[in-house]
């Protein structure tokens, strides 16, 4: 099993693959942080680029998905407050990614708050 951690930065969600950090270190804080894990087959098969974004791997081969979101979660990390530069709580989930009836990887994620600045505040 290869487990592959990445901190993604506002660049990387907007599609273009890059932004991708794997230490969290940088002047902008993170927006997410991602922790994926892969068999060596699946990873040489999605993830041909290694160096580059899951989703512009997943992209560039026009790659079919279906996310199968199995848990969300809501709690506190002093590591992660250091990170994203903010207080938690923080929101997570973990899924998987099945392509063609067969899962290929297991992906947790976890939120910087200060996302409701750019989203906009929750509301219920």
């Amino acid at each position: 099993i290869i487990r592959r951690e990445v901190f993604l930065r506002p660049s990387a969600l907007d599609g273009d693959g890059r932004g991708v950090d794997g230490d969290g270190g940088g002047a902008t804080p993170p927006a997410v942080y991602a922790s994926s894990w892969w068999s060596e087959t699946e990873m040489t098969k999605f993830m041909p680029e290694r160096e580059s974004s899951m989703w512009a791997n997943l992209r560039t081969q026009h790659v079919e998905l279906y996310r199968e979101i199995r848990m969300v979660y809501c709690g506190h990390s002093a590591e992660l407050e250091e990170v994203f530069q903010a207080k938690g709580p923080f929101w997570g989930r973990h899924y998987i990614f099945w392509n063609g009836g067969e899962p290929i990887t297991i992906v947790y994620e976890v939120f910087n708050p200060s996302l409701v600045d750019v989203l906009g505040p929750l509301e219920a």
